[in-house]
């Protein structure tokens, strides 16, 4: 202790001119101990400074320097003052800034996937990081790829949880297009992203944005999903309330044990609106996978209406071999289109039934137009009727036509025939003079049934029939008189009944 005593002395006598009234060792108050000031009995430190006008100044360097002195040299503990950042910074492995600077605290951080502050609280209901404010940000993450604020909750706690008496619990603002303002992700399979006890409101002030937009990128993925009592996804808007676009999936789906999977609610617009610009998948699809169930209930009038050419205003497929496209049932009309010029229901089936009608009182289908035609029926098979009508009462009516029946087309049912050079067979002794009917015509089959008649203005007073001639595979109108020749020039009606 002499010995330090004196070093002391020899310095001060050496340099009296700055240590003369600045250092005093006071060895009879505390051992080891080297104070600057006026002395005190504080045992734990082994040097003390005490002024009231004065500071201690450390080393001062640039960041530069700074970052140059690295371990081995640099010893935990180190501290030095950065007069760029203008900063004390301690080395603990790393250089590390040690004060929190001027309000607001500024914090940086440059290690990727790390918070530059970690809230831990191993309370079982505990809060890692709470943020207050009376007026302001509670908590502010503001970040230019990164994420400003995340929470996480390992086991069941809450990732990040935000609560608010007047205001806005949580507030997040993105200048991005291409970079989602929040993210909530559950990496667990069939886990909740977000989970909210009251009403949620989602508002946008962009004329084309959306309020809300939940994209899955898994193909089988749903982008957003909501099970309720009453409505599962409600959605409010002066425009659109909800909007869903998949590229591969569903666009919206709804799922419902009791209420409604989707509803939409408009006052003066239109309550849904779904759009589609594929051509091999259909732009809505309403399922019920229970056999004799409803899929599609409307109370009110369907309006179905199409501006494309060719396209049909409703369209409904049954890929089913059995199966019915469109089945609408009613107590006065059981389908009901209208058209302009066009057709007001179209009926297309490659094996079973284009359009059928079926009604108890009124009527099964109905065709009504000003100008064109009421019902318009066209078959490609040669096998199968292009309309069938039924009535499987015993004596019941199939057609009840009121009006006359006008047959037309390139083969038309019914037809005119005149005899010339070319088409008559002229009689014999024992055989009549025949007019041969070109199986070309409707005319072609054995089953077949004809009803001739005179044509007006042509008249032929013997007595005629009709006959198949298996050889020449041909219907022939024939005189009853034998010997007796067809007069060239007379006209007769056929009608063909197929059967």
């Amino acid at each position: 202790m002499k010995k330090i005593f004196l070093l002391v002395v020899l310095l001060i006598a050496s340099t009296p001119q700055i240590f003369a009234q600045a250092i005093t060792l006071n060895p009879e108050v505390v051992t080891n101990k080297l104070t600057v000031g006026t002395p005190s009995a504080i045992t734990s430190a082994v040097f003390e400074a005490n002024s009231t006008t004065k500071g201690i100044l450390i080393p001062r360097m640039t960041t530069a320097q700074r970052n140059a002195i690295t371990a081995p040299t640099a010893v935990t503990g180190l501290m030095v003052y950065d007069t760029d950042l203008k900063d004390l910074y301690i080395f603990n492995g790393f250089w590390k800034r040690a004060t929190i600077g001027e309000l607001p605290i500024v914090l940086f951080g440059n290690i990727a996937n790390q918070g530059i502050v970690s809230g831990q609280n191993s309370a079982t209901f505990g809060i890692g990081l709470s943020g207050v404010a009376s007026a302001g940000n509670g908590l502010l993450g503001q970040t230019d790829s990164g994420t400003g604020v995340r929470g996480i909750a390992t086991t069941t706690g809450v990732g990040s949880f935000f609560t608010a008496e007047t205001g806005i619990a949580v507030s997040a603002a993105n200048n991005s297009n291409f970079q989602a303002t929040a993210r909530l992700v559950n990496s667990t399979v069939g886990g909740k992203g977000l989970d909210v006890t009251g009403s949620m409101t989602l508002t946008t002030d962009i004329a084309t944005g959306n309020a809300i937009t939940a994209t899955n990128s898994n193909a089988t993925g749903t982008g957003i999903r909501g099970v309720g009592g009453t409505f599962g996804v409600y959605g409010l808007s002066a425009n659109t309330g909800v909007i869903g676009d998949s590229f591969a999936g569903r666009g919206i789906e709804g799922n419902s044990q009791s209420g409604n999977g989707v509803g939409g609610f408009a006052t003066t617009g239109i309550a849904g609106l779904f759009q589609n610009n594929s051509t091999t998948n259909p732009t809505t699809r309403i399922l019920n996978l229970n056999v004799g169930q409803t899929a599609l209930e409307v109370t009110g009038t369907m309006n179905l209406t199409s501006n494309l050419n060719l396209a049909p205003a409703a369209f409904f497929n049954n890929t089913n071999t059995n199966g019915i496209g469109l089945k609408s049932e009613g107590n006065h009309l059981g389908v009901h289109g209208v058209s302009n010029n066009g057709s007001g229901i179209y009926g297309y089936s490659t094996l079973g039934i284009g359009t059928s009608g079926a009604s108890l009182s009124g009527f099964g289908v109905k065709g009504e137009s000003g100008t064109g035609s009421g019902g318009v029926f066209v078959n490609n098979t040669n096998t199968n009727p292009t309309v069938k009508i039924e009535n499987t009462t015993s004596g019941g009516t199939a057609l009840d036509v009121n009006g006359a029946i006008k047959v037309s087309g390139t083969n038309p049912a019914a037809f005119k025939i005149t005899s010339t050079v070319g088409n008559i067979i002229n009689g014999s002794p024992v055989q009549p003079s025949v007019i041969v009917i070109p199986n070309t015509t409707m005319a072609n089959n054995a089953t077949d049934i004809l009803i001739v008649t005179h044509a007006f203005g042509t008249y032929l007073n013997k007595p005629f029939g009709v006959f198949w001639n298996s050889t020449t595979n041909n219907w022939v109108i024939y005189l009853e008189e034998l010997n007796t020749s067809m007069p060239v020039g007379t006209v007769f009606n056929v009608l063909v009944i197929k059967q």
